[in-house]
Order: structure tokens, then sequence, then C-alpha cells
């Protein structure tokens, strides 16, 4: 029955984007929102319990802030009013919040795009904490209760985090990165799928005054339960930016734009005068790779160079032959594989642009990894 209202609640009513932004939010009792079919955060909250409570089902409103698409990461405020609901399932107090179960606000078009996530129905209380913070304590539901300032400090972890198993890994662990020497690293990890040990897929975009930045995505070591991957990038001046990361399921066509995960506020104390520019990487169909050397998109050229390529998450029946190709587009050269999934060769480079490619053939191949010997 819950999930049969929260289903319904989502599919038919619309956020009222206008009267959010105006303040006029009008009639949001459970009959107001039956007959406008749109409603704020209240009106959802509303519906849900005058639904719910005819069938027997114990459903409380809670009313507080969160973390919604008016709130930057670092931001100072906690968060936006908002309301969503706690329910009782075999003695555990579970969360919903069909507003955010129903869609995505664009503000810049003023707008609501329908958009059915089941993430939001039935949650444990120590995940959408992250993101929701109750003005009554006891409706965390936490034991104990965490304090403003810890929630302050919590990620900005998206909900499709959780669904696709990224978590975060290493020393950073809030919403804000300070460096002073231009230059930032953070950690992640990717769970793997109990069947078959594959693995969602990243990328990471820093935006920085209206640029983006390229950043490195690697790999750095794996277990039973995780592969952990180091994204990397440099800021090209003082001042601040926003880094953040997307992600797609296992075998997800990263062709395609994948949902925001995890964002950062960079703030860099540094010149950017330390600042080089990452290798840039491109999606190979079929496993997942990390050009461990060079990280950087420029090398000195006449000096020997390693290239050093990890691969994993290597799908069924694939083959991966990677392949260094010079300036004059000639022939590639194949790198060793000295171990499992990790590929390598040393040469001494002339100037112009080397390409990493993946052999889908004698004489065919698709681009990994650009970068220039100078």
């Amino acid at each position: 029955m819950l999930r049969t209202i929260y289903t319904w609640i989502a599919n038919n009513i619309a956020y009222d984007v206008p009267g959010f932004l105006a303040g006029r939010y009008g009639d949001q009792t459970a009959e107001g929102v039956l007959r406008n079919r749109q409603a704020v955060c209240e009106g959802y909250s509303n519906l849900f319990i005058a639904l719910a409570e005819p069938a027997g089902l114990e459903v409380q409103k809670i009313i507080g802030v969160a973390r919604g698409v008016d709130i930057q990461v670092g931001d100072e405020r906690m968060g936006s009013p908002h309301a969503w609901n706690a329910v009782t399932v075999d003695g555990e107090c579970l969360l919903i919040d069909s507003t955010w179960g129903a869609g995505v606000c664009d503000l810049a078009t003023r707008s609501f795009r329908k958009m059915f996530r089941p993430f939001f129905f039935l949650l444990r209380p120590n995940r959408l904490i992250y993101t929701h913070w109750p003005e009554n304590p006891k409706q965390q539901f936490l034991n104990p209760p965490i304090t403003e300032k810890v929630f302050r400090g919590l990620p900005a972890m998206k909900p499709e985090s959780w669904t696709l198993g990224i978590r975060l890994a290493g020393k950073h662990r809030g919403p804000v990165i300070h460096t002073k020497d231009d230059s930032i690293q953070i950690e992640v990890q990717l769970k793997k799928r109990p069947s078959d040990g594959a693995t969602g897929k990243i990328v990471a975009r820093l935006n920085w005054n209206g640029q983006a930045v390229p950043t490195s995505v690697q790999w750095l070591r794996e277990d039973e339960k995780y592969v952990y991957m180091t994204v990397r990038c440099s800021c090209p001046s003082s001042g601040s930016g926003e880094l953040n990361v997307f992600g797609w399921p296992p075998g997800g066509d990263q062709t395609k734009s994948g949902p925001q995960c995890l964002s950062y506020k960079v703030v860099n104390e540094g010149s950017g005068r330390a600042a080089k520019p990452m290798l840039q990487q491109y999606v190979v169909k079929g496993f997942s790779f990390s050009v461990l050397e060079p990280m950087t998109a420029q090398v000195q050229k006449g000096v020997p160079q390693a290239i050093r390529v990890r691969v994993f998450d290597v799908e069924k029946g694939i083959k991966p032959a990677l392949a260094l190709q010079g300036p004059d587009g000639g022939m590639p050269e194949r790198l060793s594989q000295v171990e499992s999934g990790l590929f390598e060769i040393k040469k001494v480079l002339t100037g112009g642009q080397w390409k990493i490619v993946h052999m889908t053939s004698e004489y065919a191949f698709s681009f990994a990894a650009l970068f220039e010997a100078v």
C-alpha cells in the first residue's frame, strides 16, 4: 500500500515551481493538492498522510530544511524549508520524500521535470541525513542524533551515489576542499557487484570561473568489495570552483550524460602558476582503464618516458589491446602486459601529440588518451 501511494503521488502531482519562487504556495491541504494536481513539499507530505492513514499506516510529517537545487555546495545555508514523511515498518522508522521522488525543479526555466525516483521511498535515516535536516532532532531517527555542526560538514552526496555504489574514501569527507598549491586530489570507492565484480564508472569535471578544467580519474587499488579511484585536478588561478563527479551503472552508456553523484566546493589559495593540465582520457567500450603514467597533458620530449595503463572491470569476451601512436600517425606500437591488468612501454618521445589507443582489430583502433611531448 505504501509503495502504491508513493508511486501515485510521484506520478500524478507536479511541483509548483512558479508558486515556490513567488512565495505563493496556494492550498496545500490534501484536498487542495488533489484538486489542483500540483503542490510544494508541504502539500506532498499532507497528501501522503491523508492517503495512508485510512489504511491504518503510521505516518508522520517532518518539518526541516533540505539541500535542494537552490543550495550550492559549500553554501552557508543549511538548506531550504522542506517537508517529508516518516513511516514505521516492522518497528523501524523509514523516510519518504514524495516531492523529490516526483522529479526535479529547473529554476532557470521555472519549470518542473517529471522523473520518477524510487530512491526516496523507505529510506534509512543514515542515508537521507546527508540532504535532509529535521527541526526536531528526534526525527533524525539516528542514535545518537548528529549535531548541526556535523550536518554542515557532511559531504554533498547525491542520491545516485548510493544507487550506483559510489562512495567517498580518503581524507576529504566534507563539502569544501582547501588547497594552497593549485592542486587537489580526492579518493572515491566503487562498489563491486557481487554477481560478477563489475563496478560503476565515474568521470569528474572542475568548473572554474566558467571554464571547464580537465581532470584525471585513476585506478588506485582494489580489494574483494571495492575499486578505489583517485580524482586529480589543478586550479588555474586563485579563487574557488566546483568539482563534480558523475557516474554510470555497470555497463552504462558513457556516451550519454550520467547523473551527478558527488560535489565539492574547491578553494585555492595558490596563484595558479603551479597548475599542470591533466591528461585527457576518453571512453573505451568493453572495459575501464586508468593512465597511471603520464598523469599530465604535457611531458618532456627527448627523455625516456614510461607509459603505464591499468585495465579493470573488463566485460566478458573483451580482450584489451593497448598501443601507443606517435605524432607521425603511423601504426601504433603495442604496450606489453607486464601483469594482470597492467600494460606499459618505455620510450624516448619526439615532440608532438601522442595517442594511447585500444586496438579493436589488426589495423583499427579507438582513442583512449592524448598527451603532448614538448
